[in-house]
């Protein structure tokens, strides 16, 4: 009797050590957005920094893909030299940090996947998830990237240049000695 309820405690204290870290884990910040990298990256300005965030959850298209463009003047139009609130999740390795983006009370996030401008991100996490149902209707009703036949994904389109750059390097001729000589000079 005794053990089990020491460890119902122990349980317990879990339970709420693990509660707090969940909500510890966002952070809300007002920030101004200044530059649209992409349609899924941006800087802004938080407390007189600039940052560099990435939206969670999504992808849109490389600027050179289908709609990459199109998905980054969404973007601009949409909160460009806008005050916003960004949901802060973390950091990415390249550390950008990880955000939803309200302006007003409209999640970017969710307009560009409902717009048809964006991918949810293939590993769905708590924040992607919801977003699954906007892409199966953007899909479904051919909306925005979803008109094209085969649709490229953006995660798939790095890969594939990724390699073309790759094969590309190791088929090179070498240079000759000499020629590697004369570029001493």
């Amino acid at each position: 009797m005794f053990h089990a309820t020491k460890y119902a405690i122990i349980l317990m204290i879990w339970g709420m050590i693990c509660t707090q870290v969940t909500q510890a884990e966002k952070v809300v910040w007002r920030a101004k957005v200044e530059r649209v990298i992409d349609g899924d990256s941006l800087q802004v300005r938080h407390q007189g920094v600039q940052k560099e965030i990435r939206l969670i959850g999504v992808d849109t298209p490389e600027y050179t893909q289908p709609w990459g463009k199109a998905a980054t003047y969404f973007v601009m139009n949409v909160c460009l030299d806008q005050e916003v609130t960004l949901e802060v999740y973390g950091q990415d390795k390249y550390q950008r940090y990880l955000v939803k983006l309200y302006v007003q009370e409209n999640e970017l996030n969710h307009l560009l996947v409902e717009q048809g401008y964006a991918w949810v991100f293939p590993k769905l996490t708590a924040e992607s998830r919801p977003l699954k149902k906007y892409e199966q209707e953007a899909k479904r009703q051919k909306i925005g990237l979803w008109q094209q036949d085969n649709p490229v994904a953006p995660w798939v389109f790095r890969r594939q240049k990724k390699k073309r750059k790759t094969y590309h390097y190791k088929n090179r001729k070498p240079h000759s000695l000499q020629s590697a000589s004369s570029l001493q000079n």
